[in-house]
């Protein structure tokens, strides 16, 4: 027996992918070290799941609602039921809004510690907070969620600093990226010789949406074609941006050297960066961006905006670059560095896959959530 059972609120819908899917991996991977193990989803009628039992120590339970404010109803009167039937020592919750308001509430009324993680919209985060008045109305319930919390878990150094600067104490806050399951088929891409008069191939995954900044990547396509540079960038994913960002490319004459290769599934996302030579991102704001750690460890050079993770996923000037937000004319400096030498994206890349393996290696990850579950859960 660990002493250690969790309750945690989220939206791991993939639990119902069948036992080969991620989130399934992940939580069985966590739930080996646990006595008990509940995951409330948020989850809609029309999701049509039902309870499951992944193992014997293990629940998976969907909300089952009708929508958002019907979702954290249900969050609570769930986790009041499992609060009386099981003995749970901390309560998680997966964001520090809807999920994160639940398990605070149901800390103070049944006296249980409760972790935040704060991954992706973060309150103190000024590109967040400035991109919708949304996110200026939401910001100081977010900020009340996290100081009511015994721990908060983040996942990049640079989320972590902002934390502490605003005054949350260094021994409250974890940095523990989400380590995809998958890594593997990313560190075993050989990278074999490319032909040296085909186009640098640079590469942008992930969806068209506005915080991923992309009037910045098209700013950078053409600053790279004024240089003279000879590149193809491949545009894989989908997205509410996805139209007006085929007009920007068509006004700007871009067609011949941005292209679209749609959405793929995540099995197959390992084959468009074997093909690439080059990663770019210039988002406003992201958590840890899963598609670094995925560059890094398929021995990918990336350039990217200084984003929460990038100064963990990558070793600015040795694996790849991190300029500002937004400094579109720094990223095509570094991009038109590495187009023209060969010799430098491969030395950089082969860094990038060294450098993700000593941060990411996924099997310590379960430790590590559970180390500091049992920081959290400590008596204080």
């Amino acid at each position: 027996m660990s002493g250690l059972s969790v309750l945690s609120f989220g939206f791991t819908r993939g639990l119902w992918d069948g036992e080969g899917a991620e989130d399934v991996q992940r939580m069985m991977g966590y739930a080996q070290h646990l006595d008990a193990y509940v995951v409330v989803t948020n989850s809609y009628r029309r999701h049509g799941l039902k309870p499951l039992a992944l193992a014997e120590n293990v629940e998976a339970i969907p909300t089952d609602a009708f929508g958002p404010l019907h979702s954290m109803w249900r969050m609570l009167r769930i986790g009041v039921s499992i609060l009386r039937r099981k003995k749970i020592t901390l309560i998680q919750a997966q964001d520090p809004l809807g999920t994160g308001l639940v398990a605070v509430l149901l800390g103070k009324i049944f006296r249980l510690p409760v972790n935040i993680c704060s991954y992706g919209p973060n309150a103190y985060d000024p590109h967040w907070v400035a991109s919708h008045w949304k996110h200026r109305l939401l910001a100081p319930l977010s900020r009340w969620i996290m100081r009511q919390s015994r721990g908060i878990q983040v996942d990049g150094q640079l989320t972590a600093n902002r934390l502490i600067n605003a005054g949350y104490g260094p021994d409250k806050v974890a940095v523990k990226p989400v380590v995809p399951a998958n890594l593997d088929r990313f560190l075993q891409i050989d990278r074999a010789p490319r032909n040296p008069t085909q186009p640098v191939r640079l590469l942008y995954v992930g969806r068209f949406a506005a915080q991923k900044n992309l009037g910045m990547l098209i700013a950078v396509a053409k600053l790279l074609r004024a240089r003279g540079c000879t590149f193809e960038m491949s545009l894989v994913g989908d997205g509410p941006e996805l139209a007006s960002l085929k007009s920007a490319i068509e006004r700007d004459g871009l067609e011949p050297l941005v292209k679209f290769r749609g959405q793929m599934p995540r099995d197959q996302i390992a084959g468009a960066f074997a093909d690439a030579d080059i990663f770019v991102l210039t988002s406003d704001y992201e958590g840890y961006p899963r598609v670094l750690m995925e560059a890094a460890a398929a021995a990918l050079p990336a350039v990217t905006t200084a984003v929460s993770g990038a100064d963990d996923a990558i070793a600015d000037g040795v694996s790849g670059h991190i300029v500002p937000i937004g400094d579109a004319a720094a990223a095509a400096e570094r991009l038109a560095a590495l187009i023209e030498s060969a010799e430098l994206r491969n030395r950089m890349g082969v860094a990038a896959r060294a450098h993700i393996r000593g941060q990411l290696d996924p099997a310590a990850n379960a430790p590590r959530q559970v180390a500091i579950w049992r920081r959290v859960a400590e008596p204080h």
